[in-house]
C-alpha cells in the first residue's frame, strides 16, 4: 500500500511540474531572437558614427554598451531614426544614456519591432586613422519581453559591418 500511494504522489507532482513547465514553454516559444546589426553610418578623419539596427525580432526592454579600442572615445549617444519613430507615433517607454562609458537603455510598454536605427553612438578618433572590423562593438547584457507577469529572457544576435564585409558574431549575454 505505502509503495503505491508513493508511485500515485510521483505521477501527480510529475504532473503538475509538467504542466506549469508547458505554459511557460509556450509562452517563451511565441517570441523569437532578435538580430541586430552594427554598421558604420559616417566617418571622416576625427570621428566615426556607427549606429545599432534591429533587423528582425522583437522585445521590450534592451541595455547594451557600445565599446571602443583605444584611440576611440564616446562623444554622443541618440535615438536612430527607428525609436524616434516609434515614440513619435505615440509609443511609450523611456530610454537612458550614458556617454562617459557608452551604455543606453531601453524599457518600451510594447513590444518593439521597428527595423532600422534604433541607437547611434559618435566617437572620436585620437590616431585618426581608418577605422577598422572590431574597433568598436555592442555588448548586449539584457534583451527581454515582458509576458504577463514574467520576464522572457532573449538572446540577441549582432551582425558587424562595416558596409564592406561581414562579420557575424553572436552576443553573450552578462548577467
Amino acid at each position: 500500500m505505502k509503495n503505491s500511494i508513493k508511485k500515485i504522489i510521483s505521477i501527480v507532482l510529475c504532473a503538475v511540474m509538467l504542466f506549469a513547465m508547458g505554459g511557460f514553454a509556450s509562452s517563451a516559444a511565441t517570441y523569437s531572437n532578435p538580430v541586430f546589426s552594427l554598421t558604420v553610418v559616417s566617418e571622416n578623419d576625427s570621428q566615426v558614427v556607427v549606429s545599432l539596427n534591429l533587423v528582425s525580432g522583437k522585445y521590450q526592454c534592451l541595455d547594451f554598451q557600445f565599446k571602443a579600442v583605444s584611440g576611440y572615445r564616446c562623444v554622443k549617444l541618440e535615438r536612430g531614426e527607428a525609436l524616434s519613430s516609434y515614440f513619435s507615433a505615440g509609443g511609450q517607454g523611456m530610454d537612458e544614456k550614458n556617454v562617459s562609458n557608452g551604455k543606453a537603455s531601453a524599457a518600451l510598454t510594447s513590444l518593439y519591432s521597428k527595423t532600422g536605427s534604433f541607437y547611434k553612438a559618435t566617437f572620436v578618433k585620437s590616431n585618426g586613422g581608418n577605422f577598422k572590423s572590431g574597433d568598436i562593438t555592442v555588448v548586449i547584457s539584457n534583451c527581454s519581453v515582458l509576458d504577463g507577469e514574467k520576464t522572457v529572457v532573449l538572446t540577441p544576435k549582432v551582425n558587424y559591418s562595416t558596409g564592406l564585409a561581414l562579420n557575424e558574431t553572436s552576443v553573450a549575454m552578462n548577467y
